[in-house]
């Protein structure tokens, strides 16, 4: 069986960025892109919108939230061997324009938990909805990886 391909492969993509001096893949080519962006400050020359650290009293733990930025509340939920520091770069990149919550979750970063404290979904469903009553927040946008985005789905099914 023939091997399939979907567009140039990376070495080829690479060979025509070196050989054309260009920092994308030639016009109409479906593989991967190694443009970059050019007219944006690094991230640690950007200014910081002011940041503030909440504790939340939730059913078997308490969770530390960092709430940053302005604009559109957008909750971001790390995932399950993961603390809400994971999520640093989206925020430097987001906080001018979004209002931000950074959850640690049960257990995890800054917060603590209680020895029989539940961490099934609804469980830590339960916890985010404090942490959203607790903010001030209405209906966030939420974003999450790995074990955050099952319960960003949790989370949007309620």
């Amino acid at each position: 069986m023939p091997r399939r391909t979907y567009g140039p492969a990376v070495s080829d993509v690479k060979k025509s960025c070196e050989v054309t001096g260009r920092l994308r893949p030639p016009e109409g080519s479906a593989g991967p892109c190694c443009e970059q962006e050019t007219t944006r400050r690094p991230i640690a020359q950007e200014p910081r919108a002011r940041s503030v650290a909440l504790r939340v009293e939730t059913p078997g733990a308490r969770l530390a939230v960092r709430v940053t930025g302005r604009g559109p509340d957008l909750l971001l939920v790390h995932g399950l061997s993961a603390h809400g520091g994971e999520w640093e770069p989206v925020v430097r990149r987001l906080e001018e324009r979004f209002r931000i919550l950074v959850p640690d979750l049960a257990g995890r970063g800054s917060s603590t938990c209680e020895a029989r404290a539940r961490f099934d979904l609804a469980a830590e469903t339960e916890r985010l909805v404090a942490v959203l009553e607790a903010a001030g927040t209405g209906t966030p946008i939420v974003a999450g990886h790995s074990q955050g985005a099952a319960l960003a789905v949790e989370l949007a099914c309620r």
